[in-house]
């Protein structure tokens, strides 16, 4: 406490929010020069300028709240459609999550393109986890407790591609169709660091309920748009989405 009876921890109290909001005043502006800049650029794609500003929000809050990444990610993997649907063009498709980035159109291609805003958005997410474990030296690690089963997991995924490579396989195919499987392991890891409270698990029972229900209103709005049919199509929704909304 000083001369004037005010306590030196509540002056570092108010400094660090002082900090916090000028943090974040600094990243509104940083986001909004750099979005008029990509319009100027882009000569008026108001498109590519949102979904600039949309990737840099989500990669700020990341940093900020990797669990708050977390339940942005489930979202999205929920709500995003990963083909097309004949007959629709939905926006849910056509935000291209699913696609790398080398064959995404909102962006410039580039051959090293390789992998997906998805598989992006795990690696944020892990990074800033550990920054988070380097930086906070009360933050601990998660022990997994059925971590030999996950091993058993990934060692026969890989034992499965080596054995369709020794069969004739291709192995670009084998790897799209094995890389989604290894997203298992890698969130049988994360998953537990990151959710860690009976809060944030009911957070993430309402993600679950609001991207099912996006999904079964897409579905339900084509089906009576249609005149409470399918009016000759195959499918109304994502090839996954009927396990989600039947649930």
């Amino acid at each position: 406490m000083n001369s004037n009876g005010v306590t030196y921890g509540k002056y570092r109290f108010l400094n660090n929010i002082e900090l916090d909001k000028a943090a974040f005043v600094i990243a509104i502006l940083a986001v909004s020069i750099t979005a008029s800049a990509l319009l100027i650029k882009t000569e008026g794609n108001i498109t590519a300028a949102a979904g600039l500003v949309t990737a840099i929000s989500i990669l700020l809050i990341i940093f900020y709240r990797v669990d708050w990444g977390f339940y942005i990610f489930l979202f999205m993997v929920l709500v995003f459609d990963q083909h097309n649907i004949p007959g629709f063009e939905p926006v849910t498709f056509r935000a291209e999550y699913f696609k790398n980035f080398k064959e995404n159109s909102h962006i410039p291609a580039f051959s090293a393109g390789v992998i997906n805003p998805v598989e992006l958005h795990l690696i944020l997410m892990l990074l800033a986890w550990f920054i988070a474990v380097s930086v906070r030296k009360r933050t601990k690690i998660q022990f997994i407790h059925e971590w030999g089963l996950a091993v058993i997991f990934l060692v026969s995924l890989v034992l499965s591609l080596v054995n369709g490579m020794k069969s004739g396989g291709t192995f670009l195919p084998a790897l799209w169709e094995l890389r989604a499987l290894f997203y298992f392991g890698f969130l049988f890891f994360l998953i537990p660091q990151i959710i860690q409270t009976k809060k944030q698990l009911e957070i993430l029972l309402w993600v679950f309920i609001a991207g099912v229900t996006v999904k079964a209103l897409q579905g339900s709005w084509r089906f009576a748009s249609l005149g409470f049919s399918c009016a000759g199509f195959e499918t109304l929704t994502n090839h996954e989405d009927p396990v989600f909304t039947r649930k």
